[in-house]
């Protein structure tokens, strides 16, 4: 049977590092590929939460709306990143559009597979916590910056943030 994501790949993925070639089998299955193009909605906020996201490659912007209608950024992510997986946990809505940055390749997993997964797989958990606890002193962080640092100081460290990144 063809799928649309090779397992062996699986393991280079930081989410799923540490589990076995048979369980990277088993968790390729229940992936299906998705194509965006760049400035392409890929979640918009707000829609039910159905679906967990992989990416393979290219860079996605997670944003929001201030009240006035501006963009507040809070993410770029790339290959090897994942996203939507809070909604899935809340059975809630979609807190925030997703958008292509870039031509980008996806994997996605349906709610019920994913929930399942993390139920047949405790390591995975693991790492999915490491994840979420990573992002949460991330946004920390920028709460802490925002509140400490001027504008000038807030642009030159999101402006080396940025490079070590994508550079």
């Amino acid at each position: 049977m063809k799928r649309d994501l090779d397992p062996i790949d699986l393991g280079s993925i930081p989410l799923f590092q540490g589990l076995t070639a048979t369980e990277h089998d088993k968790i390729a299955a229940l992936f299906s590929k998705l194509t965006y193009q760049r400035s392409q909605s890929i979640v918009s906020y707000g829609e039910p939460a159905g679906d967990f996201y992989l990416i393979k490659q290219g860079v996605v912007r997670v944003y929001r709306l201030n009240d006035s209608g501006g963009e507040i950024v809070l993410a770029l992510l790339g290959s090897g990143d994942c996203f939507g997986e809070m909604g899935l946990f809340t059975d809630s809505h979609r807190t925030a559009w997703v958008e292509a940055v870039t031509d980008v390749t996806l994997y996605r997993m349906r709610k019920t597979d994913f929930r399942n997964l993390l139920v047949a797989t405790p390591e995975l958990c693991w790492q999915m916590l490491g994840i979420l606890s990573r992002r949460l002193a991330k946004m920390d962080e920028q709460m802490e910056n925002l509140a400490c640092l001027n504008v000038e100081e807030r642009l030159l460290k999101a402006l080396r943030m940025l490079a070590q990144v994508f550079l």
